[in-house]
Parts: C-alpha cells; structure tokens; sequence
C-alpha cells in the first residue's frame, strides 16, 4: 500500500467554493431564461407601439394592423410570463438536484421554451 496515496479531507472552505460556483451557474442558467422572456416582452411593445401607429384614416376594423396590434402584443407578454415562469421552475429543480449531487442536462423546459419562441415567431411571420 506504499504507492497509494491517502485521500485529502475536503475543506469546509472547499465546499463552500463549489457551493458558490454551482450557484453562480445557476443563477447564469436563470438570467438566461429571463433575458429571453425580456425580448419577448419587448417584441409585445414593439408590436403595440408600432400597430397602434400605422392607424390610418379608415382601418379595416375586422383585419388589419390597427386590429391586430394588442392581440399579438397579448400573445408575446404571455409567451414572455411562461419563459420566465419555466426559468425559475428549472432553477429551482437543478438547485435540488444539485444539492443531492446530480445534475440535469437538457430537459423538457429547453424544448418548451423553444415551442414558445417558435410559436411567438410564426404567429408574427404569417
């Protein structure tokens, strides 16, 4: 057993750097959650701003920009609430489960947040 070198003891100043770096990263992981829901948020402005401005003498009052503005602007500040909701649910699972020693990669709040962006976008497109 000579070649084996013994274990070090893990410092109560070492755990608490690697409970720091992991919340840090989690903090990271939510901001960018958050920042994705504030360009969602902002595009909802942008569009009620700019729709509300393009009101012409005589709108069409069933389909047109005037009509459709607050609608799509609804539609995105929503989008942005579920993003922002899905941000603070992740960080709350990954917090619990890196407390117990696991992570998660990926997961289905990824693949929501990205059905919510592409919705977002082809309701805007069409």
């Amino acid at each position: 057993m000579a070649g084996i070198a013994p274990r070090k003891a893990m410092h109560s100043s070492d755990r608490l750097h690697d409970i720091d770096r992991i919340s840090i990263a989690l903090e990271r992981t939510y901001l960018s959650y958050f920042r994705v829901a504030l360009a969602l948020a902002f595009l909802g402005v942008y569009i009620a701003q700019l729709f509300r401005l393009q009101h012409t003498e005589h709108p069409d009052p069933v389909f047109g920009f005037f009509v459709l503005g607050k609608p799509l602007s609804c539609i995105c500040t929503g989008a942005a609430l579920c993003v922002s909701l899905l941000g603070a649910y992740r960080f709350w699972r990954q917090q619990n489960a890196m407390l117990r020693g696991k992570v998660f990669g990926g997961g289905w709040e990824m693949l929501a947040t990205f059905a919510i962006v592409l919705a977002v976008r082809d309701l805007l497109v069409v």
